[in-house]
């Protein structure tokens, strides 16, 4: 990639990450949100981020459902909190309720990309990290709300 091209590229992603940060009322990249109806901007705040490699997100939810068609019994993963970065999520579609996207669950070669849906309802909080960025894990969150923690029934 040309270098100008490369430049113009960083500006605009910086140019919306501020924009988001100003809109969102973000400063020094820290915020703790408990409204839920910010989250797919958030979650569309992500792909912004992503694009660059020096960020990495961290989702955490209560579970995330993988969608037909697989092969997998249990389709509903309880407590998997989701490492997104640019190089691990794909065809991402934002509808009422959730986001739904492709992802890699398995650790095995040949990788092959899962679809799952999380639902906005079953996210606790979003955490932005930056690479060179020193920043306690409370203050890469974009949104947080610890009362929406739910452990899987017992049944």
């Amino acid at each position: 990639m040309k270098k100008g091209i490369l430049l113009l590229t960083e500006n605009k992603l910086a140019q919306q990450r501020k924009e988001f940060d100003d809109v969102f009322g973000l400063s020094d990249l820290q915020a703790t949100y408990h409204n839920e109806a910010i989250l797919p901007e958030v979650l569309r705040q992500m792909l912004i981020d992503i694009q660059d490699v020096r960020f990495h997100y961290w989702l955490y939810n209560n579970y995330f459902d993988i969608l037909p068609p697989t092969d997998r019994e249990v389709t509903r993963w309880w407590q998997a909190p989701l490492f997104l970065d640019y190089d691990s999520i794909w065809n991402v579609e934002f509808v009422e309720d959730a986001m739904i996207c492709d992802v890699i669950l398995q650790k095995s070669l040949p990788a092959k990309k899962e679809r799952i849906k999380v639902g906005y309802q079953q996210i606790y909080r979003v955490a932005r990290f930056i690479e060179g960025v020193n920043m306690t894990e409370k203050q890469s969150y974009l949104y947080s709300d610890s009362s929406k923690l739910k452990m899987p029934p017992l049944d």
